[in-house]
């Protein structure tokens, strides 16, 4: 049920597509691709969410600065309603920090993914990588996580 629902808003045209390295804020249900280490911080409002894609490695120079900014456009844009947060993650440090951000702010998280992601070598390779659909107005977070080494793939409802 999950796969079929992933795969029906991969392909809906109105889906946007949100690129390595950048933040995006859409009433739109939203798709990013390839999180490794990365860090996703998704943010939902009044049926808009706020969806970033950075990995620990090429944060941008101060992350804190750029969530919290994150934060205040959803929360303009959602007409000051109460922010509610789900954090996706690869890097543990990354995903600490993100969470401390989303604390400072005020923000409740209602829910999260960390599999501890790093390049030391133990163990990524059976971790793989993650691709996420976001639905802004249902507030729901779709996982895909595709196992490299043990080939196995899982799709999970992160909430």
């Amino acid at each position: 049920m999950i796969e079929k629902k992933f795969k029906e808003l991969k392909e809906d045209q109105n889906t946007k597509i949100l690129e390595f390295k950048n933040k995006i804020i859409s009433s739109d249900p939203v798709f990013s691709a390839g999180y490794c280490d990365c860090n996703a911080v998704i943010l939902f409002g009044n049926g808009v969410a706020g969806v970033s894609h950075y990995p620990f490695f090429m944060s941008p120079s101060n992350p804190d600065l750029c969530i919290s900014q994150m934060i205040k456009k959803v929360h303009m844009i959602s007409k000051e309603c109460k922010l509610e947060g789900v954090l996706i993650g690869g890097d543990e440090t990354h995903f600490e920090r993100n969470r401390y951000v989303l604390n400072m702010n005020n923000v409740p998280i209602i829910g999260a993914y960390l599999d501890k992601w790093s390049y030391s070598g133990d163990g990524d390779e059976k971790i793989g990588e993650k691709d996420l659909i976001v639905v802004p107005k249902t507030k729901e977070v779709f996982l895909y996580i595709n196992h490299f080494m043990i080939k196995t793939k899982e799709y999970i409802q992160v909430n």
